[in-house]
């Protein structure tokens, strides 16, 4: 990639940030915080996209997931239908671009609803959710567009980053939103698994 079109993407991402970041009226610090951390994620990520052909379908997914991860920064909850309209574009880019089957869709959504099963009995036995609903239609999304064997490395990654979030400032009866943590860690790993 050359440098010119790196620098315009760059300035690109960082303006539909700001863009978000006034849309949703991002004022307290740890929020802009999340919001810088969002952008240099995808930013940074850009690079390290190998196939030129792959630039597009990153750019699209970060259109709508960065949306939603502002969202769930701010509101710990986001938009039923930008969400579904986000997975469903997930799932088109997954499927037009091979990056998953009909079977491998099917797989990751009998993985997702056997998460969700295990969840909601945990949940149930120690009566606190653990989990948000759009969690779960996010989860389904990116894990449509990461390769099997690499999805391992993408909850690692997204857990981590939670748990660093957590530990390093965040009030224990707080929520936490995941959205942007499953953004960012597919950022990294989208873009160094093709």
């Amino acid at each position: 990639m050359h440098l010119s079109s790196f620098i315009a993407l760059a300035a690109t991402i960082s303006g539909y940030l700001w863009f978000l970041k006034v849309r949703f009226s991002v004022k307290r610090g740890d929020d802009c915080l999340g919001v810088l951390w969002l952008g240099i994620f995808a930013i940074i990520c850009i690079p390290l996209i190998d196939n030129p052909n792959l630039i597009l379908p990153y750019l699209v997914v970060c259109f709508f997931w960065l949306a939603l991860s502002v969202e769930d920064l701010v509101n710990t909850s986001v938009s039923l239908f930008f969400l579904i309209v986000a997975t469903i574009v997930n799932v088109f880019i997954s499927y037009f671009f091979y990056f998953s089957s009909l079977n491998e869709l099917a797989k990751a959504a009998l993985a997702i609803l056997a998460i969700r099963i295990l969840l909601f009995t945990l949940e149930l036995a120690l009566k606190k959710q653990m989990v948000g609903g759009a969690d779960y239609f996010a989860a389904f999304a990116f894990a449509v567009t990461i390769p099997i064997e690499h999805l391992s490395y993408w909850l690692i990654c997204f857990s981590s980053f939670g748990i660093i979030h957590r530990f390093s400032g965040g009030k224990q009866n707080q929520k936490i939103p995941l959205i942007p943590f499953m953004t960012t860690a597919w950022c990294l790993i989208f873009t160094i698994s093709y």
